[in-house]
């Protein structure tokens, strides 16, 4: 038997972001399939002894504490005498020689500079580890990204594996409709934009979207301050921008459901989830064209340049059912899970 250790420290957080969703809901399924599917593999989330786990009542993946977690390095520790690969569904580094690293993006690595130094330096050193021992596999969520990991990182394109993400969560999500009153918002009358306040969102062209159209309400919900990232964006004097700060699945899905339309005006992604979110929601999105997006959304989408200057879509088109069942077809979370159980057989 070949022991798989599964890093479990993001699953130890209390407020959910991409991330966190992605692990959360890829290994949720995963731990209903193996009582079906056979694998050699002894599956077992790790994190630090005190913390809790989001993920609750698995029946097949094990969980277990270890003492000391020093940023990684314990669950090397524990990885090494177990004999064990270890698995980490977020980009982080670990000087561990078999392991299966997520990179949902390589921004860091790119060079416009959208991130801090110390998330630039955490990413060279995954680079230059990956790139030494040529056991370590990345996964990835999109064509656009697997091109960039290799093209970036020098790794061969054997080693880059595509698993994307899914939607289906946001179905089983209760709206909590108070914070359309709390914000002082009607429904229908406002454009959403949904993230946490980094560079790399673009939030500067909501500001000027919004001076563009004073008539027009925009929110934009997620965190607007991150530790260690050391961003902000000039928007006092625009009275018609909302930023909500750090919002609740609920309070998400609520804003969504009420809101004339998504905008996701990002100039960089690995994926993008909320569109996806949006389409779930039947609820139309208007999109950068920029990296990923147009691989993965195609014609679902109302397109514009991110660099426009906030110039919204003319169009403004309905949700075009068609292309949103295609997209919502494709990236499933029952999907994202069957191929990390293929990724976890072959290995």
């Amino acid at each position: 038997m070949r022991n798989i250790v599964i890093s479990g420290m993001e699953l130890c957080r209390k407020e959910i972001s991409g991330v966190e969703r992605y692990i959360y809901e890829v290994l949720t399924r995963l731990d209903s399939y193996l009582d079906t599917e056979g694998i050699e593999s002894d599956l077992c989330i790790v994190y630090p002894k005190g913390e809790t786990l989001l993920t609750k009542n698995l029946r097949n993946i094990k969980t277990e504490t270890i003492d000391r977690w020093d940023k990684g390095l314990g669950l090397c520790r524990y990885a090494r005498q177990h004999n064990a690969i270890i698995i980490t569904m977020a980009p982080r580094f670990f000087p561990y020689p078999r392991q299966i690293i997520t990179l949902y993006d390589v921004r860091p690595l790119e060079p416009q500079n959208y991130d801090s130094i110390k998330y630039r330096i955490n990413f060279s050193l995954i680079r230059a580890y990956a790139r030494l021992h040529r056991d370590i596999k990345i996964v990835t969520i999109s064509k656009f990204q697997k091109k960039r990991i290799c093209s970036l990182c020098g790794i061969p394109a054997e080693c880059v594996y595509i698993i994307g993400v899914g939607w289906e969560h946001i179905k089983d999500i209760e709206p909590d409709y108070g914070i359309i009153e709390r914000l002082g918002l009607t429904g229908g009358d406002y454009y959403l934009s949904v993230g946490s306040v980094m560079r790399h969102k673009n939030y500067e062209w909501l500001v000027s979207a919004a001076r563009r159209n004073p008539e027009k309400m925009f929110v934009i919900a997620g965190k607007d301050s991150i530790p260690g990232i050391g961003y902000s964006f000039e928007h006092d004097d625009v009275n018609n921008l909302i930023l909500t700060g750090y919002i609740t699945e609920e309070e998400k899905k609520a804003l969504i459901l009420k809101c004339k339309s998504l905008i996701h005006p990002s100039k960089y992604e690995g994926f993008g989830i909320p569109p996806l979110e949006a389409l779930a929601l039947d609820k139309s999105v208007m999109l950068s064209r920029a990296t990923c997006l147009p691989e993965i959304y195609g014609s679902s989408a109302d397109w514009f340049d991110a660099d426009n200057g906030g110039i919204l879509p003319k169009s403004n088109l309905p949700v075009d059912i068609d292309a949103a069942q295609e997209v919502l077809k494709k990236y499933t979370w029952e999907r994202a899970a069957r191929r990390w159980l293929k990724l976890i057989k072959n290995i």
